[in-house]
């Protein structure tokens, strides 16, 4: 299935990405018991990154921070299904998933 690579047609995304930034542990989505509409919003919301990283690499010089990035790159998206059968997509910090005990230096 192609996507459109205009912006604007991804607002939808646009919206889940925020209210996910704005929230401590992310957001989860619920797409009933349809696994499609849940892979499909999965992908938009990844390409909806591919193109903001695009159009971060025309407004950036190669030596601004920003160039190639997006606002959204430090969140996640993944899908899982609960035991109704309903699937969800989340969308939460990278990193979320695994608690670190300690960050020791190699010597």
């Amino acid at each position: 299935m192609a996507l459109t690579n205009a912006i604007a047609a991804y607002e939808d995304c646009d919206k889940l990405f925020e209210r996910a930034l704005e929230s401590e542990k992310g957001i989860r989505v619920c797409l009933g018991q349809n696994s499609k509409a849940a892979r499909y919003l999965q992908m938009r919301l990844n390409h909806y990154r591919t193109l903001l990283r695009e159009e971060s690499r025309r407004q950036y010089d190669r030596t601004d921070p920003q160039y190639g990035k997006s606002i959204y790159d430090k969140l996640y998206c993944r899908l899982s299904e609960d035991t109704t059968g309903e699937w969800w997509v989340y969308i939460d910090p990278a990193g979320q998933e695994f608690a670190m005990i300690a960050i020791e230096e190699i010597e």
